[in-house]
């Protein structure tokens, strides 16, 4: 059995992107789990960190510090910040932790992102109402395209998915009768 004195950094790297597949998570997102895991694993193995047992908030303080004085975007803190939420709380599902230690930093703010530009209800409408237009004066052969380009955006607006979320989207993901849309 695992356990964490006896799980190396790469087997917990392993588990939780294997943890990522079996959950449904997408190749991106499994690309981007595996980029800041190893980003960790190097900064652990230079703390002369290689077990997952030797990981507590006392030696997680510091890697943000490290990251903060790398002077990453807010985005690049958060995704890794979140990454490592993910590998901790597979760790603690499958019983080889006791408890996640990130849930006890308050280290995953937005460091110096600068704020979305935000449409209003008003801007949206304007936007749909275009859009709509631009269906019904569309030709027979384009009408097909435009009715797609007006269904991605309405699923934008209405659900906050990102582009590429909803270009990567396949028949299989989208639950009609459910209402639901697997990302």
């Amino acid at each position: 059995m695992l356990t964490e004195k006896s799980l190396s950094l790469e087997e917990a790297l392993d588990l939780t992107l294997k943890c990522a597949e079996q959950s449904g998570y997408g190749e991106v997102t499994r690309k981007g789990f595996r980029g800041n895991l190893f980003t960790f694993m190097k900064w652990c193995s230079a703390q002369n960190v290689s077990c997952v047992g030797d990981i507590n908030t006392a030696l997680l303080k510091p890697y943000f510090l490290y990251l903060k004085e790398k002077q990453l975007s807010g985005y690049t803190v958060k995704s890794r910040c979140n990454s490592l939420r993910y590998l901790f709380g597979c760790l603690e599902e499958k019983g080889i932790i006791p408890d996640n230690p990130m849930n006890y930093l308050k280290i995953c703010p937005r460091l110096g992102e600068k704020a979305w530009d935000v449409l209003t209800l008003e801007d949206m409408g304007l936007l749909l109402k275009g859009v709509e237009k631009r269906y019904q004066d569309a030709s027979t052969e384009y009408k097909r395209s435009t009715l797609r380009d007006k269904l991605m955006l309405e699923m934008l607006l209405a659900t906050g998915m990102r582009s590429c979320e909803i270009a990567a989207l396949k028949v299989k993901d989208v639950d009609l009768e459910k209402g639901t849309v697997r990302i």
